[in-house]
């Protein structure tokens, strides 16, 4: 768990080292573009379809997931925060939970040390690697496909059948 603990706080440390703010909220206040403002109106207002014959500014938010949006409002109110900051929160926790499900599936294929270094470290530096700790659902959907791949291989044991179509969920 702490190496991928590790590269979490790394990735967001990169984040910040680029970001001219100087505090954690400010950095990813700055970072509240497309999608997670979609997301925000969805925890803020819930789901609203508005007809199709309104005008392009004002698009409905209903083709959007609800288990990002839940995460973030479950993390918001549990930590007593602003869903702004809870987004990146989620965000970074779903991120922390890939990476532990990578490390897993490194012991359960027996990777040696060197391979699962090079490519953690190739998954970090490509680009959109970044998309996985911002306010963008990206960290949830691979943590949940990489969780339901993991728990899915134990046909014989119903209960970790099970896990793995919550994790799906």
């Amino acid at each position: 768990m702490l190496p991928s603990l590790a590269l979490t706080v790394l990735q967001i440390f990169m984040i910040s080292l680029w970001s001219k703010e100087s505090d954690y909220v400010s950095i990813f206040k700055g970072l509240t573009q497309w999608d997670s403002h979609w997301y925000l109106g969805i925890v803020r207002q819930g789901y609203q379809f508005l007809g199709f014959d309104k005008i392009a500014y004002e698009q409905s938010n209903v083709a959007f997931f609800p288990g990002y949006p839940l995460a973030v409002a479950t993390i918001s109110r549990l930590l007593r925060i602003e869903p702004e900051v809870g987004l990146y929160l989620a965000a970074q926790l779903f991120c922390w939970l890939m990476w532990i499900y990578l490390f897993l599936f490194y012991r359960r294929w027996q990777i040696p040390l060197v391979w699962q270094i090079l490519a953690s470290l190739l998954i970090l530096a490509y680009p959109t690697s970044f998309y996985l700790c911002v306010g963008y659902s990206e960290s949830l959907f691979v943590a949940s496909l990489l969780g339901f791949l993991y728990w899915s291989i134990h046909w014989e044991r119903p209960l970790l059948m099970l896990l793995a179509g919550v994790t799906a969920w």
